[in-house]
């Protein structure tokens, strides 16, 4: 009776191994190259949430505080018309109409400063392309808008509050990169104040 040498057999064994072997360490790089991939995916994702998320708070600070300007404004008028004899919302004397019309000048410069404030934002916005601080060049990104206050002409008694132009009462700030988006918005609740979250909003984002 003849023995086959072990070495064959060995060889034969060690065949198989070696390819169950190969997938694994394939399946493991793989898997370990989509972890990264996942992570890069996520970071960006969480990037430009917040850069959005920042921006858009900064805007509806902005117009709740235009909000509120307008409402000291508003009462401002009233009171100066109430010491000209023209209201009686508040009795004043008239010795106080220059001092109120200090205050009601005042208060549209404050305004007038806060859209300055905004416009700045809005420079650093398109220098830094949105929140591309890495400078990767591959964020898409809309110009930020600008709150569409306009304020009617000063009349005798002085500066009037501002209003709204447009027919919807909401601003979109939105960011695009690969495909990782966001969006959120600004909009006037039935209570007059201005509240923010997060929306769906049309891509591509350059139109």
């Amino acid at each position: 009776m003849s023995i086959r040498p072990l070495g064959n057999q060995s060889g034969q064994l060690l065949a198989p191994v070696g390819f169950i072997l190969t997938i694994f360490v394939a399946l493991g790089a793989g898997t370990l190259i989509l972890r990264v991939k996942l992570r890069e995916v996520v970071k960006t994702q969480k990037r430009i949430d917040s850069c959005v998320q920042a921006r858009t708070m900064e805007l509806m600070r902005l117009q709740n505080q235009i909000a509120k300007s307008n409402s000291a404004i508003r009462y401002t008028r009233y009171v100066i018309a109430g010491a000209t004899g023209l209201s009686v919302v508040v009795p004043v004397t008239a010795a106080a109409i220059p001092a109120l019309k200090l205050a009601l000048k005042l208060e549209a410069g404050y305004q007038f400063a806060e859209l300055m404030v905004w416009r700045g934002k809005q420079l650093l916005w398109v220098v830094h392309r949105g929140c591309d601080s890495k400078g990767d060049g591959n964020i898409l990104f809309d110009l930020l808008p600008y709150p569409n206050w306009v304020r009617p002409p000063d009349d005798w008694i002085g500066p009037h509050e501002m209003n709204w132009s447009k027919s919807e009462k909401k601003e979109v700030i939105r960011l695009s990169k690969g495909n990782r988006r966001s969006a959120a918005e600004v909009y006037e609740k039935e209570n007059k104040r201005w509240e923010a979250r997060w929306t769906r909003y049309p891509w591509p984002i350059l139109d």
